[in-house]
């Protein structure tokens, strides 16, 4: 190999204008584009009589007067995939039982079996699963009158034997088919043809005049190649992540056309375009360089989507947490439907949707909420909704499912057009049947999570930007290639799902196009430069990524000296301007958009040099003020809730003097104050998303334990009435819940009866339960001890706490001891007295307990009752230097009340887990060690003491 497809071009050229003038001419390429580049070159704007199509448009062209005279009716990827679906469900399958519920399996089944026919593969030659699907497969195609690629492929054969194209000359570039039908077609065409030209890369024999030709000339070659000095036609560049890659690309691009080049001589091909493309086109975007995508513009299907969750919600029982997806992507959604659907305690079943919603309309007129007006749209939106999908049917054909379906999209979806469109496409498969729901899913589920909109206009006037397979046959001026990286190109060796590679072989498949050869005809595609780039980082997973061997290949093809990794990568890192860690240029002329103009103008730092940012519109200069300070080495409001006038009395309101708080709300301050404030102060909570219980939640494993141990403390408890209690208890709570898979539902029941047993059984004698959910503070009475009040209790010092003891306890002796069980894990350390702050407790509610029993508490327990902490119990005695202890801490938060100083700085691990991770960031741990640790110190004593 060693000419490019600009020099192909020109014999093809060369050919169609010798044979237009005395008949037609036929072109015919890998794709149309290079096809039509021949024929525009050839004939100018008179295109009369010259032919330009792909192979699969030649296939059909030749095929289609057959298809007419046999009444067959030709049939695409997506009818084709529900019918594999169809066999599938319908097959006793044994090797591929395992995978063929997944929903990647129809598409996987769908490829190997057009392959197969165009091989034609006897199916007696075949492992027995797939021999049955390919052998039911065919009598479906037959029985239906549907044609397939393959069918189509036949009978253009057939066509052209009979005669088609004898008078016409025809020019194949670079056509690479590797199956046996298409390569007969591709024969028969060229053979009968008046006059015909196969063009094929193939080696050179004249000496290269450039890196690039000698790159073409000897890739992959294992001859030694000619050493040459770099004339830049061919350069390996290095970045540190895959989207600067794509940045630096579109700056490429334009220095390109700065020297006269235009868009469309420019094209960008990837080998894993799922991983570069959404990089390249935004990257393209920001420069304003216009782009054709020849693989379309995919994007989000917000509609396609909608109906997706629909149908899901449909699937699993009227699911409440897929009706709330479906409502998330709605403009007209009432505001607040998330609380309204929370409150309602739906989780699934048409009957449970009209008597919760029912249920909460009457407790929301009846309290003259004014959520009432929302809850009328939400229930004019979901209940007929979810009566049309509880209408929906269990199994039907699936013209029935296109009709209900199409009723559905009309009636939530009335702008969905594509969606009707798509299902019109499935008007072949109409008696097929009987089909399940799941089926419909396994089916339209990959279509309808994105939409793909094809390229419309011309190509002229922009960058081409596509697979290396879609350049096939076309010629740029300059070509870039991204992502040359170890595992991406070439891409790790992987057997074909259905069909292993020996089994191909035996026979006689030929295998895939492999990333040898897509490199070559990258490197040919380009005419006068060719510009490859990789990534050192991989920003997903913050590993380092290494240049494919692909690269050190390219730079000794091109004529380089043989260069050591480390040596080659620094190499490749110069001939980029990009700084690591800076994704600017170096200078703001290179800027591609005005982010990148505005860093590099702010990079020396040089005073006034960000003036003109006050002039922009938005909060783009208190935004960079805000985050300077963030990391500054000052304590500024930017790092959390922080009133920066000392004695400020804006937080007055929420002194620990002036209003109740609960002994659990105030152990969040020594994990973070920010914490602590943005739960007790801001009263901010995690969204609650309503949801089938796969596994119990510790909250409401929680709930359910101090449920039960409420009803049997209040009569006498014993084993005899724990059983009753807790399906009592369970009852209730399966109500609310509705838990998706009732075997965990009730594993989980059972073992809360055997944490509940075991503690029963531990319980010592000498201690009698005296108050069980004693509360005071806490306005709702329901489920509490008759000793409890509803205002607030007043410690020494002035401290007001509110909350709800699990249990009093009498010794015989006569001692008070106050309990709080615990169902989770015992803290490492295990504290022992306010367990560096977080461990409040056993203290505070002893001493609630005494103010409000007028009596003195000994002890204050901590009890994990559960089988898996063996019951395991801290206790901490209510000495005088504990009081101390518990009081010390309460000053230390109230002191940080007065001051108004509640920053982000949580202890150690502190983030991990954390519900407001999103307010915050990842990186408050870091941040804080480059704070002055000297408003800290009061904390850092606070998470000292034991």
């Amino acid at each position: 190999m060693g000419i490019s497809y600009l020099e192909l071009r020109r014999r093809a050229v060369e050919f169609v204008r010798r044979f237009a003038e005395s008949g037609p001419v036929l072109v015919v390429a890998p794709v149309r584009a290079a096809a039509e580049e021949v024929a525009l070159e050839a004939c100018g704007a008179a295109l009369v009589g010259v032919g330009r199509l792909a192979f699969r448009e030649l296939v059909l062209e030749l095929s289609n007067a057959e298809m007419n005279r046999r009444a067959l009716v030709p049939v695409g990827r997506f009818v084709r995939e529900a019918l594999a679906a169809r066999i599938t469900a319908e097959a006793r399958l044994e090797y591929l039982a395992p995978v063929s519920k997944f929903p990647g399996f129809p598409r996987a089944l769908t490829a190997t079996l057009e392959e197969l026919r165009l091989n034609g593969v006897d199916p007696e030659r075949l492992p027995a699963d797939l021999a049955s699907l390919l052998a039911a497969y065919q009598r479906e195609l037959t029985a239906r009158g549907f044609a397939d690629h393959a069918a189509r492929v036949m009978l253009a054969r057939e066509a052209v034997w009979a005669g088609g194209l004898r008078d016409t000359a025809v020019v194949a570039l670079d056509m690479v088919v590797r199956t046996t039908l298409e390569r007969d077609l591709l024969s028969a065409v060229i053979g009968r043809a008046r006059a015909s030209l196969e063009l094929r890369l193939e080696a050179g024999t004249e000496a290269p005049v450039s890196s690039l030709g000698s790159l073409q000339r000897w890739l992959f070659s294992s001859e030694a190649v000619p050493p040459r000095a770099e004339d830049g036609s061919v350069t390996i560049r290095s970045t540190s992540g895959e989207a600067l890659e794509a940045i630096e690309i579109a700056r490429a691009i334009h220095a390109a056309v700065d020297e006269g080049l235009r868009f469309d001589e420019i094209a960008i091909l990837m080998r894993s375009p799922e991983r570069n493309l959404p990089l390249v086109l935004e990257a393209l975007r920001r420069a304003e360089i216009p782009a054709y995508c020849a693989l379309g513009s995919r994007r989000p299907d917000v509609e396609g989507r909608s109906l997706l969750a629909l149908l899901q919600c449909a699937a699993e029982g009227l699911s409440a947490s897929r009706f709330a997806e479906f409502l998330s992507l709605q403009r007209g959604a009432p505001l607040g439907w998330e609380r309204l659907i929370v409150d309602a305690a739906v989780i699934g079943g048409l009957d449970r949707w009209q008597r919760r919603i029912a249920g909460l309309r009457e407790e929301l007129y009846r309290r003259q909420d004014g959520r009432v007006e929302s809850l009328e749209t939400l229930t004019a939106i979901a209940l007929p909704l979810i009566g049309r999908l509880a209408e929906l049917p269990a199994s039907a054909t699936w013209g029935e499912w296109i009709g209900a379906l199409n009723a559905l999209v009309e009636f939530a979806l009335p702008e969905a057009q594509h969606i009707i469109e798509l299902l019109d496409e499935l008007q072949p498969m109409a008696e097929i049947g009987p089909v399940s729901l799941d089926e419909v899913l396994m089916v339209l589920g990959p279509r309808l999570n994105s939409l793909t909109t094809p390229e419309s206009g011309s190509r002229f006037g922009r960058v081409w930007v596509s697979r290396v397979e879609e350049a096939r046959g076309l010629a740029f001026r300059r070509v870039f290639v991204p992502g040359v990286n170890e595992g991406l190109f070439p891409r790790p060796p992987a057997e074909d799902p259905l069909l292993l590679h020996a089994q191909r072989e035996a026979l006689g498949i030929e295998l895939r196009a492999e990333d040898t050869e897509l490199l070559r005809v990258a490197a040919a595609c380009a005419s006068e430069r060719l510009a490859l780039s990789f990534s050192r980082l991989d920003l997903l997973t913050g590993r380092e990524r290494v240049p494919s061997f692909y690269a050190f290949e390219a730079h000794r093809a091109a004529g380089g000296r043989e260069m050591a990794v480390r040596e080659f990568e620094a190499r490749a890192r110069s001939a980029t301007q990009t700084r690591i860690g800076w994704p600017a240029p170096a200078k703001a002329a290179d800027a591609i958009d005005d982010a990148e103009f505005d860093l590099a103008t702010l990079a020396p730092l040089a005073k006034g040099s960000g003036q003109y940012l006050k002039s922009l519109p938005g909060r783009s200069v208190p935004s960079l003020r805000a985050r300077w300070t963030r990391w500054h080495k000052g304590w500024k409001a930017a790092d959390g809730l922080i009133v920066e006038e000392i004695g400020s009395d804006a937080l007055q309101a929420y002194s620990l003097k002036a209003r109740a708080w609960s002994p659990s709300v105030l152990q969040q301050y020594a994990r973070c104050p920010y914490r602590f404030a943005l739960r007790g102060i801001h009263g901010l909570r995690p969204p609650e998303r309503p949801a089938g219980i796969q596994r119990m939640d510790p909250a409401i494993r929680g709930e359910i334990y101090h449920a039960v141990q409420f009803e049997l403390l209040r009569g006498q408890p014993s084993l005899e009435r724990l059983d009753a209690v807790l399906e009592d208890v369970a009852r209730r709570f399966e109500e609310e819940l509705a838990p998706a898979i009732p075997q965990i539902w009730r594993a989980e029941i059972q073992a809360i009866r055997g944490d509940l047993r075991g503690w029963l059984q531990s319980r010592d004698n000498d201690w009698k339960p005296q108050f069980c959910e004693l509360s005071f503070g806490l306005k709702d009475p329901a489920g509490r001890d008759p000793r409890s009040q509803q205002e607030p209790v007043e410690i020494e010092g002035g401290f007001r706490l509110q909350g709800a003891i699990d249990l009093v306890e009498r010794h015989a002796s006569g001692v008070l001891r106050v309990v709080d069980h615990k169902t989770g894990r015992i803290p490492d350390p295990r504290p022992e007295y306010v367990g560096g702050g977080e461990s409040l407790q056993p203290t505070l509610y002893a001493l609630a307990a005494e103010k409000m029993l007028g009596e003195r508490v000994a002890f204050g327990r901590l009890h994990y009752a559960t089988i898996a902490q063996n019951y395991t119990a801290v206790d901490v005695p209510i000495h005088d230097w504990v009081r101390e202890k518990a009081a010390q801490v309460l000053r230390t938060i109230e002191d940080a009340m007065d001051k108004g100083f509640f920053p982000a700085a949580p202890k150690k691990d502190g983030c991990k887990r954390c519900e407001y991770l999103p307010v915050c960031g990842p990186y408050e741990e870091e941040r804080v060690g480059e704070k002055s640790p000297v408003e800290l110190k009061s904390l850092k004593d606070l998470r000292a003491s034991r």
